[in-house]
């Protein structure tokens, strides 16, 4: 149905029981319009080897491995075996029961994950595998994998609900997880200067994945801003497996409208048998209304027969041009080199030299200058800078 036949329906079903006050409602925007649901269906087969219709199949238990199988099937119910995909997995704990602050009002909200990944759709069927935390809420009710694929031209949802979740698993898990912090690409240094709405990524790693369930007291997984314990932001909505590996993750957390100057971020995380690990990272935000150079350096320094240009910005999310050209130290112009593209982080390494000026001729060892360029290809800014390289020969 269109979005104007649902609020006509929702009306006119209405009317006849009662409710006077329906007709004075309106709708903004266009009638015409539908939602956008998937197209295709995903079904969940089995779990741990056993048929999701068997009545005996087992629960969910903390600490334990459990496999997920399924397929794809069109919206006829014919299954899809020549599918090529991505699933997109999330398995939910049993809901949680919560009550309102000033209007007292109590309800059911299945928001805790166990586990939230990616796995490849191949031949129209569908496997992953996780290791359940040990924070699982021991409430009634039942868990639930909710599903969502898509193929880059059709896409597709599921879920299978009423899972069981209880009981402990085997495994035992006394190793930390690995956490590395990086702000806008993995190109990241320490101290490295950024715009003011950084993008902060987290690389993680542990050999029985990351707990992300929300339901242990004070296992969430944390950023503490700028060290202040009042600037705890919860992270764990924004934790994504890998695909295919339920041990490494990522968490993708953008930043906005930070202050010029010095910052820091220090993130916590959690395995699913609640061993911890944390790392931090400190950056310098420069307003990204005005271009600005942060270090400038070749490497190696020196060198003989290669060296790599490390140019460090603050137009993360800009095309640039960027433009070095070598000197002698009396002035003569030596070789020049030109790139242009799309900053995705906030260092540009792409720039190499062979020693050759431009004839490709060698050049005599001993000192020279640089002078690096960058301009904002969109508002026209640029900004230069100068160093110094040793050619060995």
């Amino acid at each position: 149905f269109t979005l104007g036949e649902v609020f006509m329906r929702a009306k006119n079903d209405s009317w006849p029981t009662g409710i006077i006050n329906n007709r004075n409602f309106t709708m903004l925007g266009d009638p015409a319009l539908t939602l956008n649901f998937p197209q295709y269906y995903a079904f969940v087969d089995s779990i741990n080897g056993k048929a999701t219709t068997n009545s005996s199949i087992d629960s969910i238990k903390s600490l334990s491995l459990v496999n997920v199988k399924g397929h794809v099937e069109d919206d006829l119910g014919n299954p899809l075996p020549g599918f090529t995909g991505t699933v997109a997995v999330t398995v939910f704990d049993k809901p949680s029961k919560f009550t309102t602050k000033r209007a007292p009002f109590t309800f059911f909200w299945q928001k805790n994950r166990l586990f939230n990944g990616l796995s490849e759709i191949t031949n129209g069927r569908f496997e992953f595998s996780f290791v359940v935390p040990v924070d699982i809420s021991y409430e009634a009710g039942g868990g639930k994998i909710s599903l969502y694929f898509d193929n880059q031209v059709v896409d597709g949802g599921g879920c299978k609900r009423g899972i069981a979740v209880g009981g402990t698993g085997d495994i035992v898990d006394e190793k930390g997880p690995e956490v590395q912090v990086m702000m806008n690409d993995e190109k990241w240094a320490e101290g490295g200067m950024t715009g003011p709405d950084p993008l902060m990524l987290v690389k993680m790693f542990d050999d029985n994945g990351i707990n992300t369930s929300g339901n242990g007291i004070g296992h969430e997984l944390t950023c503490i801003f700028d060290e202040d314990d009042r600037k705890v932001i919860v992270l764990n909505e924004f934790y994504t497996a890998e695909k295919n590996n339920y041990k490494k993750g990522n968490i993708n957390y953008n930043f906005k409208d930070l202050a010029d100057g010095e910052h820091t971020v220090r993130v916590k995380i959690w395995d699913v048998a609640n061993n911890s690990a944390e790392d931090m990272t400190r950056f310098v935000v420069a307003d990204n209304a005005k271009i600005a150079l942060g270090h400038v350096l070749n490497y190696p320094n020196p060198f003989t027969t290669f060296t790599k240009f490390i140019i460090e910005h603050n137009s993360n999310g800009a095309s640039l041009d960027a433009s070095i050209k070598i000197f002698t130290v009396s002035g003569k112009l030596v070789k020049s080199l030109k790139e242009s593209f799309f900053a995705e982080g906030n260092l540009f390494c792409d720039l190499t030299w062979d020693g050759l000026d431009e004839w490709g001729e060698s050049i005599g060892r001993g000192v020279y200058v640089y002078q690096v360029t960058l301009k904002n290809k969109e508002n026209g800014q640029s900004i230069s800078a100068f160093e110094k390289l040793v050619v060995l020969r």
